[in-house]
């Protein structure tokens, strides 16, 4: 597949297709080969950018997450006690 044009970078990295802004994945630095990104491959980014659109990323799917989900879903997470019999 071939490497769309970076746009935002230094940001959150995003690029066109059929007239509609995509966001990039995660990217993963490759010592010695490399930043990656699971649809495109290797990109010609620096670690820094990489670093930087990975945690923009990462905050606006949280931030997603808080907007979106459920107020049920609060406490979901929370470690339930443990049955005192064994299973």
């Amino acid at each position: 597949m071939k490497t769309p044009k970076i746009l935002h970078q230094g940001s959150l990295m995003t690029h066109r297709d059929n007239r509609r802004e995509h966001c990039f994945g995660y990217m993963f630095e490759f010592s010695g080969h490399g930043i990656f990104e699971l649809t495109f491959g290797r990109l010609d980014v620096s670690s820094e950018d990489a670093k930087t659109h990975n945690q923009l990323l990462s905050q606006g799917e949280i931030a997603g997450l808080d907007q979106t989900a459920p107020s049920a879903w609060v406490g979901c997470s929370t470690p339930k006690r443990r049955m005192a019999r064994p299973l």
